[in-house]
């Protein structure tokens, strides 16, 4: 049952019963927040089921990464579910090199949205490709030694998911970006899924069973035919597929370009 409220800061109930856990599946309640806080300025970019835009907030002075659904009405619950999951479920992962999530909540249209640290460097695949093209400032300023301690920070992110019960499923050079002063952040948290305690992923019926990025998946993720579970064993495969794409300056497919990063 949803509730209506005339008040900006009240909560809108949308769902009858929703739980505090962030697997509960249901689209849980969120509080809806005055139009005035966020001011746009401008486009980032588009993925997935979101877009993400650069809005200053007046509440805090600076600017940060809002990522909304543009298209919510049209969406069935379980995109939604997806959406608040994944904005929870980042927030939860509280670490130096996974992205933080400062907010969560509803506009006043009834669009969920939540706001991320507003990162100036350059997804890894960029300056992978950069480095391959021979750009002249990036090889100077990432040898490979830095581009070893980039991957050690990627993989530091991810051991700490996997002990909070995460993992990511999702990993590749698009979904990592790397800025000017050595600070790395683990993105896009859309796909990660739930671990038992023997480390192998529990099904929830709002993710999609086989999704990611070829090259960079594992192959139980490719070919759930093959009956071996994904796990913190899909998520090592990627991070070694990472790896190769850092000594090689090509993906395991043989390419590598900006399209990593979508």
């Amino acid at each position: 049952m949803s509730a209506k409220t005339n008040d900006p800061e009240k909560t809108v109930v949308l769902s009858e019963t929703a739980g505090d856990a962030i697997d509960s599946g249901r689209y849980e309640p969120l509080p809806v927040k005055s139009k005035s806080r966020y001011h746009f300025l401008r486009t980032i970019g588009f993925g997935g089921m979101k877009s993400v835009l650069l809005v200053h907030d007046s509440d805090t002075d600076r600017d940060v990464a809002l990522a909304m659904m543009p298209d919510f009405r049209d969406r069935p619950e379980h995109d939604l579910i997806r959406f608040v999951r994944e904005a929870r479920l980042t927030a939860s992962l509280e670490h130096p090199n996974i992205v933080p999530v400062h907010d969560v909540g509803t506009d006043l249209s009834g669009s969920p949205y939540f706001t991320m640290k507003y990162l100036r460097g350059m997804p890894l695949s960029t300056l992978l490709s950069r480095l391959k093209n021979n750009n002249e400032d990036t090889v100077e300023e990432f040898p490979l030694a830095r581009l070893l301690r980039i991957f050690q920070r990627i993989c530091h992110a991810i051991e700490f998911a996997h002990a909070r019960g995460y993992c990511h499923m999702d990993l590749k050079p698009g979904n990592v970006n790397v800025g000017s002063f050595g600070d790395t952040f683990v993105l896009d948290w859309g796909l990660a899924r739930k671990l038992d305690e023997n480390g192998n992923v529990i099904d929830e019926m709002v993710l999609p069973v086989s999704a990611g990025t070829p090259g960079y998946m594992a192959p139980e993720q490719i070919n759930p035919k093959m009956n071996v579970p994904m796990g913190v064993h899909s998520d090592i495969y990627s991070l070694g597929a990472i790896l190769y794409s850092i000594l090689a300056l090509q993906s395991p497919t043989g390419e590598l370009s900006n399209e990593d990063a979508i």
